[in-house]
C-alpha cells in the first residue's frame, strides 16, 4: 500500500537559574535529527520504545557545527540522566497535518556545571536492539535570539535546566490509492482515527498495536474518529524492520478463520490509523487477508 510519510524535529530549551531562583540567562533552539535516531527507527525491536527508553541530556564545549552523522557532542562537560516521563501534548490539527508534542526536563545541580557552555545532545539507551549504550539522537549549538552561536555561563551556585521537546506531524488529510487483490483493483482511503497520544509516539517506533478491528459494513468516519457500526472483525498487526534508515512498516491480517465474505469494507489499527476498501474487500474461512503497509518517519 502507498507508503506514508510522518515528520519529527525536536527544541531545546537551556535556562540558567541563578540562587534566587531566577532566570539568568537561556536560549531555544531547534537541533539536527541525527542519522542514529532515524536509523534506531529502522532496526528497533518491538519490545523497546523512546518513550520508555533511558534518556540523558549532555552538554558540553564544542563550536563544530552539528551533522547528520554526528556520534557525540564535541567535547563533553557535563551529562545528566533523565529519570522523569516525558510530558505529551494533545493532539492538534490545522486540517491538513495533525501535529504532537513530547517535552522531557532535567535540572543539573549546583555545581555539576560549572564554565561555558555551547553545545547540547540528547541521548538515548535500549531503543536499538543489543544496544543498551547512550546513543546522539540529536544535537545543536546554544544559539541567540537572531540564530547565532553563543555562550551560557553557568557559575558554581547555578542551576543549570535543559528541557528537550520532540515533535511528530503527520497527514491530516487523506492518503487515497489503489492496490490490487487476487487480480481485483480496490481503492483505498487511510485516514486519522480518535487521537491517542501515547498511540502516536508508540506509532513512532513501531511498537505493537492494540484495538484492531475489520469492519463489514459501518460508517468509516471524519478524520478524529473511530470507524462506527457494521460487524467487527478479528485483525492483528505485526510491526517489523524498515528497509532504510527513518522506515518502518507493518503487516495487517485478518486470519483464515474470520468469515468476511460479505465483504471487508474497513480495518482500524488501534489509534494509529483507519482504511476504508471501495468496494470491499471479500474474504472467506478458506483464505486470510493480509496488507503490508510501509511508513517512514523523516526530518522536517
Amino acid at each position: 500500500m502507498s507508503e506514508l510519510t510522518f515528520g519529527i524535529q525536536g527544541e531545546f530549551t537551556v535556562s540558567v537559574i541563578g540562587p534566587d531562583g531566577q532566570v539568568k540567562e537561556s536560549s531555544t533552539t531547534k537541533n539536527l535529527i541525527l542519522d542514529n535516531l532515524l536509523e534506531a527507527i529502522r532496526a528497533k525491536s518491538d519490545a523497546s520504545s523512546i518513550y520508555y527508553s533511558t534518556q540523558t541530556f549532555r552538554v558540553g564545549t564544542g563550536t563544530t557545527p552539528p551533522a547528520a552523522s554526528d556520534l557525540t557532542l564535541q567535547s563533553t562537560l557535563a551529562s545528566r540522566a533523565v529519570s522523569s516521563t516525558p510530558t505529551q501534548m494533545a493532539i492538534t490539527s490545522d486540517g491538513t497535518t495533525w501535529r504532537t508534542e513530547s517535552t522531557t526536563q532535567t535540572d543539573f545541580s549546583v555545581g555539576a556545571v560549572v564554565g561555558n557552555i555551547t553545545e547540547l545532545g540528547w541521548f538515548v539507551a535500549g531503543m536499538k536492539p543489543n544496544t543498551l549504550t547512550n546513543e546522539v539522537y540529536s544535537r545543536t549549538l546554544i544559539k541567540d535570539s537572531q540564530g547565532n552561536p553563543t555562550t551560557l555561563t553557568v557559575t558554581s551556585t547555578d542551576v543549570l535546566r535543559v528541557s528537550y521537546k520532540l515533535v511528530m506531524t503527520g497527514p491530516d488529510a487523506d492518503v487515497t490509492g489503489t492496490l490490487t487483490l487476487a487480480g481485483n483493483s480496490y481503492n483505498y482511503t487511510i485516514r486519522r482515527p480518535t487521537p491517542s497520544v501515547v498511540a502516536v509516539w508508540a506509532f513512532l517506533d513501531g511498537s505493537s498495536a492494540s484495538g484492531n478491528a475489520a469492519y463489514v459494513g459501518g460508517t468509516f468516519g471524519a478524520a478524529g474518529q473511530n470507524p462506527s457500526g457494521g460487524t467487527q472483525l478479528t485483525a492483528t498487526v505485526l510491526f517489523e524492520q524498515g528497509a532504510s534508515a527513518g522506515e518502518r512498516r507493518f503487516t495487517i491480517t485478518v486470519p483464515t478463520n474470520v468469515n468476511g465474505s460479505a465483504g471487508i469494507s474497513m480495518i482500524l489499527l488501534g489509534n494509529y490509523m483507519k482504511i476504508q476498501f471501495s468496494p470491499a474487500v471479500p474474504k472467506t474461512t478458506d483464505d486470510a487477508l493480509k496488507l503490508l503497509v510501509n511508513y517512514t518517519i523523516a526530518r522536517t
